[in-house]
This record gives structure tokens, sequence and C-alpha cells, in this order.
């Protein structure tokens, strides 16, 4: 899924639909199941409530399970931020932590 795209999706939630309905599981769900393909959309609603008892085995299991039309991109950056990303770092800086870096793409680039 196109990134403008998804960003008028958030925009639209965000500034048009009040915060009682829109973190509404009924609301949610149809959303879950195109982002998740249908798949497991109860774990992944409950996400949150259930990841604080994983054990390192169900957090890897986890991940290593998730299908969601998001992982099929290479990153959820814009262009236009990982040029300033990339043009804002000091030329003598030895190391970079990236936190939550996904896939790592910004680190390759």
């Amino acid at each position: 899924m196109n990134r403008r795209f998804t960003n008028i999706i958030r925009y639209c939630m965000d500034e048009f639909i009040p915060p009682i309905v829109r973190n509404s599981r009924w609301f949610m769900r149809p959303f879950y199941w195109i982002a998740y393909r249908g798949r497991d959309i109860q774990e992944k609603m409950d996400f949150k409530t259930l990841v604080k008892n994983f054990t390192p085995a169900q957090y890897k299991d986890f991940y290593a399970r998730l299908r969601s039309i998001s992982r099929s991109r290479q990153t959820d950056l814009s262009e236009s931020n990982i040029r300033f990303i990339l043009k804002n770092i000091d030329p003598g800086t030895h190391s970079l932590l990236d936190v939550g870096c996904g896939k790592g793409y910004l680190l390759q680039k």
C-alpha cells in the first residue's frame, strides 16, 4: 500500500472520527482484517495486552508468523524523510542507533 495513501487514511481517522469510535474494536476490525489478510486478527488486536506475558520464544514466533500488507514494503519512511535523516547525520559519526529499525532499511542507506 502506498505511503501517501496510508497517510491520508490516518489523517482522516485522526481528524474526522472521534476517538471513542476510532478506538473501538468494532470500528477497527475491518482495518485489521485488511492489514493482516484475515489471519489471526484477534491475536493482532490483543497484541498490546498479550505481549507483556510473552516468553522470548512466543515473541519471536509472533513476528515470524506476522503477515501484513506493511511487511511487503522495504520501509515505512518516505523518501523525503530518508533524505533529511541522511543529510543531517554528522559526517564524524562513528556509530548510530536505529531503534525500531524494522528490516534495517535506513541503516543500509
